[in-house]
C-alpha cells in the first residue's frame, strides 16, 4: 500500500498496491491494534446448471470455497455483507412446488453459519449495515416488506403491508431505500411508502428475478429498463419524476442484468445471448451537492396543544444543490396548522407537506417551520427527506424521523364520578358535577385541564346533575339527580347564589333537570328541560328569571327529554324533542326552534323530523350526537358524519370531535 488515501471516517483509509501485479484496491480498518483489510479480488458466482456458488478469486482464478445447494432448491438472490466480504447472504426457492420461497442462509467462508430465516423472503437486497438486510415475500397474496436485523443468532423481523403492489419479481435497494419493478419507492426503515415512479408498468410475476432497476444513490437517479421495450428510463430522486430516455436498438429477446459502471455507463445483458453498453447523457457529471436534512421536536407533547416541528436543510457542498426539496410526511393523529419556510415556498397534500426550496449554495442552510396540533392521544412520529437535482455523495443523511408522544398530562388521578362537564373560556377552567360515590362527591369542582389538578370544590346538598354556565361566566347553573331544585353558583364568589325549585308532575312526581339551556346575554335567565326523575315522565319545557317560571311552557305526556341550546342572541330555542311515546308525545323525534318572548315559549318556526339526541350548536350549525348537521339559517339538514357519541365542534379549525360509540372513525368526514 505505496498510495493510501482518507475514508470519511476517522479509523478507516483506503490503500493502492501498486507494486505488484495484478495492483489491488483495499479497505483498512483500525479497530484497537489490529488492521481489518477489505481488498477487491473475489467474485461470487452462481452456477445455475449445478446449483452451487463458488468465490472466485480474481488474482489466480482459483475458486477457494464452494457451496452445494440442497436437492430441489434454487438461488433467487445473493449478496455479500456490506464491510464484510467473506460473508454471503443468500435467499432460495423450491423449484418443483408451491409454495416456492425456502428461506435464508448466511454464509462464511463457504460454510453455513445459521439459517436467518427457514421460510419467506424469496427476495432479499442489502443495506448499509452489515447486520440489517430487506426483504420482499412474494409468494402469497398480499405481498410483505420485511426489515430483518441479525443479533446473535435471532432474526428481529420488522414489516410492512399494502406498501406495494403484490408479486413484485424484483427489487432493489439504494442505501436506505427500496425500489420496486412496478416504479413503488419504499423507506424499509420508517415502512413507509415514499412515492411511484410514474409510465412503469408491472412486470409478469416470474420465480428468478429479471434485473431491470438499477439505483444510482451518488447521481440522485433510478434506472429502469422498461419492461417490454427497448428504453432506458432515468427518474429523478428528487421529484420522482422522468428526466430521460434513451432507446437501444438491436435487441434480441428480454433485457436484463441492468448495471451502472463509469461516470455516465449503463450495461446490460438480455435473454438472446447479448450484452450492451452504451454511455449515455441520462446519467448526470454535474458537480455534486451534499444535503443534510435535520429536525427538532419535542419527544412529547399533549392533547390540543399546538407545537413546532423546525426541519434544517444545509448543503455540504462542493457544488451548488438546485432545486432543493424536502418532503414531510406528517405524523397520524396530528393536525397541519400552518408552515414557513426562510426560502421558497410550503404546499400540503393530504397528510404529506412539500417545501419547494430552491436553490443552496454549497454551505448555506434553508430552515423549514410546521405547526402542529395533536388531536389523538398515542405516539408517532416525524419524517421528512430532502433531495435536489444534483448528485448526492451522501444520502443517508438526506432523511431524518422523530418520534413524538402525544399525552395527557394530567396529574390528578383520583376517581371522579362525574355526572356533567361545563368549560368556562375566560378562565380556562372545567367545571364539573361529582356525584355521591367516591372522592369530592357530591360537589361542584374546578379543574385546571391542563394539569387534571382539582383547584376548589363546593359542595351541595343534593346529587348533582347537569350543569350549565352562563356566557358571561357569572353564574354556574346545577340541576339535581333527584331533587326537584336548581341551584345557581356566583363563580367569582364561589358560592350557591340562588336556589329554586321545579314542582312536580300531575302525579306527584318531583321533576329533575334534563338538560340547561342559560339564555345568552341574560345571566339571570335560564331555559329548563325537566321530566319526572323516576321514568323520565311528562316532559316540560320553560324558562326562570331569577327562579320565577315565565307563563308560557310546552308539557306533554309520554316521557323523554327535550334537548335544548339557545341561539347566541336569545332569541330563539332550538329544542329536539326526544320523546318517542307514542300517542302522548307532541312532535316526537323532531327538531323544532321555537321564538322565545317576555312570556317564555313562542312559536314554532318550523319541524325537521327524524332527530332524537342531543346536540351543540356553533357558527349557525346544529350537530347532534347522531351525527346529523343542520344549517340553522335556514333550518336544512347539511349531511351526517358517519359516526355518533358526544360532540365537541370546533368549526373554526373546520372539524366536529366526536367520541366516538357507534361508527367507523376512519370514514373521513
Amino acid at each position: 500500500m505505496s498510495l493510501i488515501q482518507p475514508s470519511v471516517a476517522a479509523n478507516v483509509f483506503y490503500g493502492y498496491a501498486n507494486d505488484t501485479v495484478p495492483s489491488s484496491v483495499s479497505r483498512v480498518e483500525m479497530i484497537g491494534t489490529n488492521a481489518v483489510i477489505t481488498s477487491g479480488y473475489g467474485l461470487t458466482l452462481y452456477l445455475k446448471s449445478s446449483a452451487s456458488i463458488e468465490l472466485v478469486d480474481l488474482q489466480t482464478d482459483i475458486v477457494s470455497f464452494q457451496y452445494q445447494l440442497s436437492y430441489g432448491l434454487a438461488l433467487t438472490e445473493m449478496f455479500v455483507l456490506p464491510g464484510d466480504s467473506e460473508s454471503l447472504l443468500l435467499s432460495q426457492y423450491y423449484t418443483q412446488g408451491t409454495p416456492s420461497e425456502r428461506g435464508v442462509l448466511l454464509l462464511h467462508s463457504g460454510d453455513v453459519v445459521r439459517t436467518v430465516l427457514p421460510y419467506g423472503m424469496s427476495l432479499i437486497q442489502p443495506s448499509v449495515a452489515s447486520n440489517v438486510f430487506y426483504g420482499y415475500a412474494n409468494d402469497g397474496v398480499p405481498s410483505l416488506v420485511s426489515r430483518v436485523e441479525m443479533i446473535g443468532t435471532n432474526a428481529v423481523i420488522t414489516s410492512g403491508f399494502g406498501l406495494t403492489l403484490d408479486l413484485e419479481p424484483e427489487i432493489r435497494s439504494g442505501e436506505n431505500l427500496l425500489f420496486f419493478s412496478s416504479g413503488e419507492v419504499v423507506d424499509p426503515e420508517a415502512m413507509i411508502r415514499l412515492a411511484s415512479f410514474p409510465g412503469l408498468s408491472q412486470p409478469p410475476s416470474v420465480s428468478q428475478p429479471l434485473n431491470h432497476i438499477w439505483p444510482d444513490m451518488a447521481s440522485g437517479r433510478v434506472y429502469y429498463f422498461v419492461a417490454n421495450s427497448a428504453t432506458f428510463a432515468a427518474y429523478s430522486l428528487n421529484n420522482y419524476q422522468l428526466t430521460g430516455t434513451v432507446r437501444v436498438p438491436g435487441i434480441f429477446g428480454s433485457p436484463k442484468q441492468l448495471v451502472r459502471w463509469g461516470s455516465n455507463g449503463l450495461a446490460f445483458a438480455t435473454t438472446g445471448g447479448q450484452l450492451f453498453s452504451i454511455q449515455s447523457s441520462i446519467v448526470p457529471t454535474n458537480q455534486p451537492a451534499e444535503l443534510v436534512v435535520s429536525q427538532t421536536t419535542p419527544s412529547s407533547t399533549s392533547l390540543l396543544a399546538d407545537f413546532t416541528v423546525s426541519i434544517l436543510v444545509s448543503n455540504r457542498g462542493p457544488g451548488v444543490a438546485t432545486g432543493v426539496v424536502a418532503y414531510d410526511l406528517l405524523p397520524t393523529g396530528m393536525r397541519f396548522v400552518s408552515a414557513s419556510c426562510t426560502q421558497g415556498d410550503v404546499s400540503t397534500n393530504g397528510g404529506a407537506l412539500t417545501a419547494s426550496l430552491g436553490t443552496l449554495n454549497a454551505g448555506a442552510t434553508a430552515q423549514v417551520s410546521i405547526l402542529l396540533r395533536p388531536d389523538a392521544i398515542g405516539s408517532s412520529f416525524n419524517y421528512v427527506r430532502v433531495a435536489a437535482n444534483e448528485p448526492d455523495p451522501v444520502m443517508i443523511n438526506n432523511v431524518a424521523s422523530q418520534p413524538i408522544a402525544i399525552a395527557t398530562q394530567f396529574a390528578q388521578n383520583l376517581p371522579l364520578y362525574i355526572g356533567d362537564l361545563a368549560y368556562d373560556p375566560p378562565r380556562g377552567r372545567v367545571f364539573a358535577a361529582v356525584q355521591s360515590a367516591g372522592a369530592y362527591s357530591n360537589s361542584i369542582v374546578q379543574i385546571n385541564p391542563l394539569t387534571g389538578s382539582i383547584e376548589q370544590s363546593l359542595h351541595t346538598a343534593f346529587e348533582p346533575g347537569k350543569i350549565a354556565i352562563t356566557s358571561d361566566s357569572q353564574f354556574l347553573y346545577v340541576g339535581t339527580t333527584q331533587e326537584p331544585i336548581v341551584a345557581r353558583v356566583d363563580i367569582q364568589a364561589w358560592t350557591n347564589d340562588l336556589t329554586f325549585g321545579l314542582g312536580n308532575d300531575f302525579n306527584g312526581i318531583s321533576y329533575i333537570v334534563g338538560d340547561f339551556a342559560p339564555l345568552p346575554g341574560q345571566p339571570h335567565s335560564i331555559a329548563v328541560s325537566m321530566h319526572t326523575w323516576y321514568g323520565y315522565y311528562t316532559p316540560q319545557l320553560a324558562i326562570f328569571d331569577d327562579g320565577v317560571k315565565r307563563t308560557n311552557t310546552l308539557l306533554e305526556g309520554g316521557g323523554g327529554t327535550y334537548f335544548i341550546q339557545a341561539s347566541p342572541n336569545a332569541s330563539m330555542l332550538y329544542v329536539i324533542n326526544a320523546d318517542a311515546a307514542p300517542g302522548f308525545a307532541i312532535d316526537p323525534l323532531t327538531f323544532i326552534p321555537y321564538a322565545i318572548d317576555a312570556s317564555g315559549i313562542g312559536a314554532a318556526q318550523t319541524k325537521i323530523a327524524g332527530y332524537a339526541s342531543d346536540f351543540k350548536i356553533e357558527d349557525k350549525r346544529l350537530i347532534t350526537e347522531s351525527g346529523q348537521v343542520i344549517n340553522l339559517e335556514n333550518y336544512t339538514p347539511q349531511g351526517t358524519f358517519p359516526v355518533a357519541g358526544l360532540v365537541a365542534p370546533a368549526l373554526e379549525d373546520g372539524l366536529v370531535y366526536f367520541l366516538v360509540q357507534s361508527g367507523s372513525v376512519g370514514t373521513p368526514a
